[in-house]
């Protein structure tokens, strides 16, 4: 998988409105190493662009 996806979402109209809400979920898994009742961290980061 890679580490990076980029994708457009959909402008607002006129410019100064906001787009269209969008729902964006996350999958993450767990390597085989963490065993059940165990925890795990991450770290995510999240950029945004203005048009």
């Amino acid at each position: 998988m890679p580490g990076t996806v980029t994708f457009e979402l959909a402008p607002g109209a006129p410019t100064t409105s906001s787009g269209a809400a969008v729902d964006l979920c996350f999958v993450v898994t767990a390597g085989v190493s963490l065993t059940q009742s165990q925890t795990g961290s991450a770290t995510w980061q999240l950029q945004a662009a203005s048009h």
